[in-house]
């Protein structure tokens, strides 16, 4: 009996053969018990995670790993809080997926314990600092010039503007600003549809309703369609937020427009089912423990008036007009 346990009933496959296959374009992913097209991000992600799993174990049958190898991994790599969630998680999805091929008849990563992480309080900017640190991207500039040939150029962030508008005043995850395309961005009417390509879960849509001040930061770059954020590169993202912090002359924590949008909604509104729906949670149990009764990063409460003031930061163009272009 305790080998039957041990060892898997169909064809033997080394581990460096299982994650070649568990990494293939062809595989699907899985919610439970249905199938689901994986994103490319996912599985560059796993990939870098098993990199460090592969070498290893490489030419053991994927049956021979046990609990014992993969804690020894893991404390080899010296992994801990959230990094050993990440990987143990990672060998978890490796092990199910072989599990599913009849390549184990067990998931050896199943009973090892996941380490507690502290969840940090989220930093609330203030109201005033949002304003300055979103109108910062109407004028900061940067003239550099290339080294190699010479040539001087303008690094402006005001591609930065609409991501980080919708961000703030309507809660939206940093990967869908990534995915979010301006077909689903609707002034009109007045709603963002994170649909399901979007979304942090596949298939897990919403709309999500643009207070009237985001038109007001939206309209003048709005398209038919296309990329709200256009560029591939993550260090993009990082140079135009620092250049812009640096021209607001303001602290801008990681993830600062979702905590931001929660926390001002949440006192704006009084309404605990329609802020965790417009930010994509399934239950009001984390809007409540993370942001119910929370300070500004001034140590001010954030009360239903401070929201309502949120909610009013309206961009600081010449004159404050706005050219509304119509949008084809």
């Amino acid at each position: 009996d305790f080998w039957h346990k041990h060892h898997p009933k169909g064809e033997q496959r080394t581990i460096e053969q299982v994650v070649e296959e568990f990494l293939s374009p062809k595989t699907m992913g899985r919610r439970g018990n249905k199938p689901i097209k994986r994103r490319e991000a996912t599985v560059e992600t796993l990939r870098k995670r098993l990199s460090h799993f592969t070498p290893v174990f490489a030419d053991h049958q994927a049956h021979e790993i046990t609990q014992h190898d993969i804690e020894q991994w893991l404390d080899v790599n010296r992994w801990g809080g959230i990094n050993r969630r990440h990987y143990l998680a990672s060998v978890r999805a490796l092990f199910r997926f072989a599990m599913r091929k009849n390549y184990v008849a067990m998931n050896p990563a199943a009973e090892i314990e996941t380490p507690d992480v502290e969840t940090a309080e989220p930093v609330i900017m203030t109201a005033s600092d949002v304003e300055k640190y979103l109108n910062a991207m109407l004028t900061a500039s940067q003239v550099t010039v290339n080294k190699a040939t010479g040539v001087k150029y303008e690094n402006d962030c005001v591609d930065l503007l609409p991501r980080e508008s919708i961000a703030f005043f309507c809660g939206l995850r940093p990967e869908e600003l990534s995915r979010l395309d301006w077909r689903n961005v609707s002034l009109d009417n007045k709603l963002i549809t994170v649909s399901g390509d979007v979304a942090k879960v596949q298939g897990h849509r919403r709309n999500v309703e643009m207070p009237d001040n985001l038109i007001q930061w939206l309209a003048p770059y709005a398209k038919a369609s296309g990329p709200v954020w256009p560029y591939k590169s993550p260090t993009t993202l990082v140079r135009k937020r620092k250049r812009a912090r640096e021209a607001a002359g303001v602290e801008v924590p990681d993830n600062a427009g979702r905590h931001a949008f929660a926390s001002y909604h949440l006192a704006a509104n009084e309404n605990a089912p329609a802020t965790a729906e417009a930010m994509g949670h399934s239950d009001i149990k984390l809007l409540r423990n993370t942001y119910r009764n929370i300070t500004a990063s001034d140590g001010r409460p954030i009360t239903k008036a401070a929201g309502e003031k949120y909610f009013k930061i309206v961009p600081k163009r010449k004159g404050n007009v706005i050219q509304m272009s119509k949008i084809a």
